[in-house]
Formats: C-alpha cells, structure tokens, sequence
C-alpha cells in the first residue's frame, strides 16, 4: 500500500498537475475562438442586413422622388409636350408615311430573350405595373386583394428577384397574364412604357388613377377608373374587373 501511493506520488499526480492546466488552457482557447467565429458570423449576417435595408430605403426614396417630379413634369398638357417634345416631333415627321407592315413581335422580344410562344397566358392571373415605391403601395394591395377575392393570381414586376435588368421578367409576366392593371397615378413613365407593351401584345388593360385632371391627354379617351379612397377603388375595380372577365368571355 505504502508502496503504490510512494508510486502515485511519485509518477502520476506530478504528471495530473502538469496535464490539467494545459488541457484547460486549450480549453478555454476554444471556447475564445469558437465565441470570436461565432461573433464575426453575426456581424457578417447583420451588416449584410443592415446594407440590403440601406438599399431599399435609398430606392423607395429615389422612387418616390422620381413620383414627385414625374408629376411635376406631366401635371398639365403643355408640361406633358414640353417634356416629351422630341417624340412628339418624330410623330409628326412620320405623320405622313404610313406602313402595312405588322408589328413583328418576336423580333422586339427577341433581344430580351423571350420566346412568346413558349409563354401561355393563365386565365387566373392578373399583372400590375405601378411604380414600386412606398406611396403607392397601398393602392397596390388594394389592386391585389380585389383580385385575388375574385380568383385571380396577382403579381408585379418585383415580387420575384431578377439579376439585371428586370424589363424581361416584367415583359415575360404581361405576356403570361390575361389581364393587366396599371396604376397611373404617379405619371411613373416606366409605368407608361410597360403600359404600351401591354397595349401593343394586345392585353386588355385597367387603368387607375387618383385623379383624371393630369392624366396625359393621350389616355385620356381611355377608360380610367378615378379614385379619392380606397374603398372606392376597391368598389370601381370589382366591377370593372368582372365587366372586363365578361367582355373576354364573348
């Protein structure tokens, strides 16, 4: 017995007490580095974060800035022709030439990268064009939950990521929907470019706005659903939706 402690002694506790602090230091050192990594990751995962809602803000601000001044710009009809006086001058130069020539809509969509006849319109969906900014957010729902009571799938532009340009994403969802709505409001011209290619593809179209005083006088013969309130939009788009699902119908 004496023997055996003489050996404990004399081999293993010396080697314990070497061991132990070098294990816990190593320990410890783990622990430091796994709660640094730990640390480093979330500060990756906030900042990326914290940049992505930095965008987002910047481009609703740059949104409803550019809302702004496009309503500025088209307010009445001699701001509207003061502004767009180049197209309207080649209008008038092309006044007297006049073409039987159809227009090829593979050739436009082809750059784009859009094959139309690989693109079937469903009788269930409806797409929006309206300016993606905040302000106009909420007649966006409105537009949405109208038509989604009444069966439709809705969508717009910038519900679904798009690397690049998006007009071949917006172009690929007028074409694959049966009807299209467009928000009118805030003058957006990309609103009124994506309007014409509805318009050209031969879409049938609703338009809304908050007032008919400004609207451009080359739509003003259009049929344009006027709203001050929510509710009344929501009341005038339940009818004109299912007056224009009729209509397609015949």
């Amino acid at each position: 017995m004496i023997t055996l402690l003489h050996l404990l002694s004399t081999t293993a506790i010396p080697t314990m007490l070497t061991t132990i602090p070098v294990v816990a230091v190593v320990y410890f050192l783990t622990r430091r580095l796994m709660r640094e990594y730990v640390e480093s990751h979330q500060r990756s995962h906030y900042n990326d974060l914290k940049n992505e809602a930095v965008l987002s803000e910047m481009r609703a601000s740059y949104e409803n800035r550019l809302a702004d001044l496009t309503r500025e710009m088209v307010a009445t009809r001699e701001r509207w022709e003061d502004a767009n006086h180049l197209l309207i001058s080649g209008q008038r130069n092309q006044s007297g030439i006049v073409s039987n020539k159809a227009v090829d809509v593979d050739s436009f969509l082809k750059p784009y990268g859009i094959n139309p006849d690989a693109i079937h319109a469903d009788d269930d969906k409806i797409f929006v064009l309206t300016p993606f900014s905040n302000e106009e957010k909420p007649v966006y729902e409105t537009i949405k939950s109208v038509c989604s009571n009444a069966g439709f799938l809705v969508t717009r532009g910038d519900e679904s990521r798009a690397e690049g340009d998006i007009l071949p994403q917006i172009i690929a969802g007028i074409i694959s929907s049966q009807i299209v709505i467009a928000n009118i409001s805030s003058r957006n011209p990309n609103v009124f470019f994506e309007l014409g290619i509805a318009m050209a593809l031969g879409k049938p179209t609703l338009l809304v706005s908050d007032t008919l005083s400004d609207v451009p006088f080359d739509l003003q013969s259009r049929r344009i659903i006027v709203f001050k309130e929510l509710a009344d939009l929501k009341t005038s788009l339940t009818a004109a939706l299912l007056q224009t699902v009729r209509s397609n119908k015949l």
